[in-house]
């Protein structure tokens, strides 16, 4: 598998701008995010839920995600998404903010002097939109702000500056870059799915196995759940884990090979509250091609975070081989 690196080049690095801003001790120096009006408030909730209809149907017309090396260029205001076999796509952008983990500040790409002026014109448009004109959150040029806000902010700027979608490029500080990307051409994803893609059925089929494979899974976990939940002490709680740990897990185990192929045990499961099957904990569901061979399944549940679940079309039906780690760190996904 090609390994996995982002790559922001020339002048493009200084987009970060604050990256190496760590110092906890400088967080004051950021002013707080400006309070939301109910008018905001409303506009960026459709704002979220637009990006998440985007960025699904990117995912499945030109396997966005799936790529495993990002390049950006300020200069050509370009976006090149590599895969593993090779192939590269390349998308036009424009930068819109970045977020700093380390001081969870978000800054606009208008206001910061390391980005080229023609690579924030985005940005700049998107502040000057008379549908934001009251929002201080655009007036303001860097605050403190959690990611969630920070992917709201940018979905909006997207949103209304006439851009496809939003591309998360993380550096090697981990500093998030917010790039508004618009639609590759009909001969670009062609080429990327040149070797062909999963039929609608298989896809269907796929996101049908994952839901039932939740389905069977979670009632071992909520035995699990029931069990140690009964014991009072620490010592108790032990003793209740080790005799139900051959006895459930075996069960698990079972129910579990009925959804997989592979013949080593990398992804065996294991019990756990809460459960990754809840589908009362899932963010999100949705089912794609894959360009390498299959389809994707990506669900969100709670605490656990996205897991990309790869299906391929067996005798039986489609099973589980795999789940891609390396799957969407592009995205801004719930």
């Amino acid at each position: 598998m090609m390994p996995r690196r982002r790559t922001i080049v020339g002048a493009a690095m200084g987009l970060l701008g604050l990256a190496r801003v760590s110092d906890a001790n400088e967080r004051s120096a950021f002013p707080g995010r400006p309070s939301l009006g109910e008018g905001e408030y409303i506009t960026l909730s459709a704002a979220r839920l637009w990006l998440k209809e985007a960025t699904d149907r990117d995912v499945a017309r030109f396997a966005l995600g799936e790529e495993r090396r990002f390049v950006v260029d300020q200069a050509s205001r370009t976006l090149t998404l590599a895969h593993a076999d090779g192939e590269n796509l390349g998308v036009q952008v424009e930068a819109l903010g970045s977020f700093n983990p380390h001081n969870r500040t978000f800054r606009w790409a208008w206001s910061n002097t390391s980005v080229d002026p023609g690579f924030a014109e985005a940005s700049e448009a998107a502040r000057a939109h008379p549908d934001v004109e009251d929002f201080p959150s655009f007036a303001a040029p860097i605050f403190e702000a959690s990611f969630d806000e920070c992917r709201d902010l940018v979905a909006l700027a997207t949103r209304i500056s006439g851009f496809a979608g939003v591309y998360r490029a993380i550096n090697e500080d981990h500093v998030s870059v917010f790039l508004a990307y618009r639609q590759p051409s009909d001969a670009q994803i062609a080429r990327i799915w040149r070797e062909g893609r999963a039929p609608e059925l298989d896809v269907s089929e796929a996101l049908g196995t994952i839901v039932a494979y939740d389905a069977a899974m979670l009632p071992f976990d909520i035995e699990y759940r029931a069990q140690i939940g009964t014991a009072v002490t620490p010592a108790a709680a032990a003793e209740a884990r080790a005799r139900i740990l051959d006895d459930v897990s075996r069960r698990q185990l079972e129910a579990h090979r009925r959804f997989w192929r592979r013949d080593d045990d990398y992804w065996d499961p294991s019990l756990s509250w809460p459960s990754p099957h809840d589908s009362q904990s899932r963010s999100l569901l949705l089912a794609a091609p894959r360009r390498a061979g299959g389809v994707y399944v990506v669900r969100g549940s709670g605490g656990h975070g996205l897991e990309a679940f790869v299906l391929e079309r067996f005798g039986d039906g489609m099973r589980i081989v795999e789940i891609d780690l390396d799957w969407g760190a592009g995205l801004l996904l719930p």
